[in-house]
Order: structure tokens, then C-alpha cells, then sequence
């Protein structure tokens, strides 16, 4: 099935694909690769680099082929194909006949035939553009409540609610009366009941943190869909788009590997669930600002749970007894910290 999983590959600058199915060069196969792979992608091309010459019947060979493209945005990207095989051409043509009425079986199936969607597949793994709602470390529209020694490192807010949905922090108003402090808080905290220009700056940013979520719950073309049927104890979770119409949840641990650049979209439709002392864990150099979790129900993390990334969460976000984050809890409804910690 190497016909198929390499033309459904994203294309990359610089792309290469190694064939294990028998071909012979310039038949049928180089023409149901090619053009499957431009018209699925929505590939111009532009040039072939080389092409190697035609092989002898039934002999092993390796076939090289170099051809650039150009993407809708004009980027040119250099496609290197390579195959070693035996090959009986009626064999391979029959074959690639088969692989082709299941390629296009598969497309039709998917509704994605004919459209080009490299540019949809790059902006479904984008990161979430947050507008100033990404200027908090908590974001809430009904209010921020702790118990405990809480410490928040970064930006609080609330709006439309007033100032007084901000409890257990020990709110002292900075003498412009645009924003409050706290020993608690390493940052400024803001309200809608404060002096202008603080009502609309909170108006905004609530606003951005609505449409980030529009944005997020609406990427289309996922990766995975219900991984784990919504368990993702122990999962290692590679960049891209994830989709789950369930709970998610996870007791202990969960890994996201990748690098500073790599982007990761969680689309949750019903709750998250952060077992007591769960570990979240960053490898590869991934970073938990290119960590979105977009969650249609309500947050919860457990007792000495520690999580990363961003939530942006449609229900309440609760932290329980030591628990913390390193990243940002956007909630619809309340957020509410128990001793807990939240840099920002």
C-alpha cells in the first residue's frame, strides 16, 4: 500500500518516498502517483529534475526520480521518489489498477477528492491565535476563587462579572483603580467593574478567548479521533490535531513529544479529567504554548496533578489541593485553585 499512504503524505520542502511495491519506471503507477498526489495536495508541477532511464524486464533496479512542484502559495517543494524491485509489468499494472480504485474509493469516502487541502491540513495543526485573551494566566467570565497558598505567576481577569467574583486573594487596588494586586499573584489582576480603560480591555479579551475556542473546536481534518476511546493513561502524543467525542482522561501520566515548533490541538467534546498526582510531561523540546486544549465541558485536575499548555475551556476549570500548571486556564464559567500553583 505504499501507493496510497504516500500520496495521502502532507508535502514537506524538501520530500522523499522509498517504494517496496513493484513499478516500473514511467508506467501506470508514475501516473496514478502523480496524479493523485498534485490534484489531492493541489500541486503544480514545474519541473522534472531527472528521470531515471527504463529497466529490463524481470531485473532488479533502482529507480530515481526528482520533480519539483509549486503549492498554492507559490512555495516550490522537490519531490524524490526512489524504488528498488523486481518487476513482471502486467503484475504491476494490475496491481496498480486495484490500489487505484481503492485510493479513490477512499478519497470519494472521505469527501476530500478533487480539493486541495494542504493549506486546511497546515491549519489544523496552526496555533490557536488567542488575541489578548493570551495576555492571561487565568481568564474567566464568572469569577476566580482559591483556598490555600495559591501562586500565579502572570495576569488574572474577569468579565462581565465584577471584581467582587475574585476571592481568597486578598485584593488591593492599585491607585488608578484600572487594577488590583495580591501577594499571590505575580501579575495584575483586572475586572469589569474597574476604571476605564480596564472594562473594555476585559470586553476583548473575553471575546478573543470565545473565538479562540470557535477556532479550535472548528479545525477540521484530524489526525487521530478518540484515541484511546478517551483513555490516554501513559499515551506519548505526537504533534497534530486530536478529536475525542468523549471524556478524556488520564490517571498518572501523558507525554507530548515534539519539538519547539510542533503545534498540538485537543478537541474534547464532553470533560477533561486529571487524575490526583497525574504527571504531564514535555519532550523533544515541545513547549506548552503550542499545547491547546479546547474542551466542550468542564476541567478538572486532581490533587498534586501538574498539567501544561493551554486550556481553553467552554464549563469551570477546578484545581485541586497542590495541584498546577504551567500554561493558561481560559474558562467560560468559573476557575477555581486549591493551593495551587500557575506560571504563566
Amino acid at each position: 500500500m505504499d501507493l496510497y499512504r504516500n500520496a495521502l503524505e502532507v508535502p514537506k520542502p524538501s520530500q522523499r518516498f522509498s517504494f517496496s511495491h513493484p513499478v516500473k519506471s514511467n508506467t501506470i503507477f508514475w501516473t496514478i502517483f502523480w496524479t493523485i498526489y498534485t490534484q489531492k495536495h493541489g500541486l503544480q508541477r514545474i519541473n522534472e529534475v531527472a528521470v531515471a532511464d527504463k529497466f529490463p524486464l524481470f531485473e532488479k533496479i533502482h529507480n530515481l526520480t526528482k520533480r519539483e512542484c509549486k503549492t498554492s502559495n507559490n512555495t516550490t517543494i522537490t519531490i524524490t521518489i526512489t524504488s528498488q524491485i523486481y518487476q513482471i509489468p502486467i503484475m504491476s499494472t494490475i496491481t496498480s489498477i486495484t490500489l487505484l480504485i481503492v485510493l479513490l474509493i477512499s478519497a470519494a469516502a472521505a469527501g476530500r477528492l478533487g480539493e486541495p487541502d494542504d493549506e486546511t491540513r497546515r491549519l489544523a495543526t496552526s496555533g490557536v491565535n488567542l488575541g489578548t485573551a493570551g495576555d492571561f494566566a487565568i481568564l474567566s467570565k464568572t469569577g476566580v476563587t482559591t483556598t490555600g497558598v495559591t501562586s500565579v505567576t502572570g495576569d488574572m481577569g474577569t468579565s462581565p462579572i465584577a471584581s467582587t467574583a475574585i476571592t481568597g486573594f486578598g485584593l488591593t487596588m492599585d491607585s488608578t483603580n484600572k487594577f488590583s494586586t495580591s501577594a499571590s499573584v505575580e501579575g495584575n489582576i483586572y475586572a469589569a467593574s474597574y476604571t476605564s480603560p480596564t472594562p473594555s480591555k476585559m470586553t476583548t479579551a473575553i471575546s478573543d478567548m470565545e473565538t479562540a475556542f470557535v477556532d479550535a473546536a472548528g479545525r477540521l481534518n484530524p489526525d487521530h479521533i478518540d484515541l484511546g476511546a478517551g483513555n490516554l493513561e501513559g499515551e506519548t502524543l505526537e504533534a497534530g490535531l486530536y478529536k475525542w467525542g468523549t471524556t478524556v482522561h488520564f490517571s498518572s501520566s501523558l507525554t507530548f513529544d515534539g519539538s519547539s515548533t510542533d503545534i498540538w490541538v485537543l478537541q474534547i467534546a464532553q470533560n477533561l479529567e486529571v487524575g490526583d498526582g497525574a504527571q504531564v510531561t514535555l519532550s523533544g523540546g515541545a513547549l506548552w504554548k503550542n499545547i491547546y486544549w479546547q474542551v466542550s465541558g468542564a476541567a478538572d485536575f486532581g490533587s498534586s496533578a501538574h498539567v501544561e499548555g493551554v486550556f481553553i475551556v467552554k464549563e469551570g476549570i477546578a484545581f485541586k489541593t497542590g495541584s498546577s500548571l504551567n500554561g493558561a486556564a481560559l474558562a467560560q464559567t468559573a476557575v477555581t485553585l486549591d493551593a495551587t500553583t500557575i506560571v504563566n
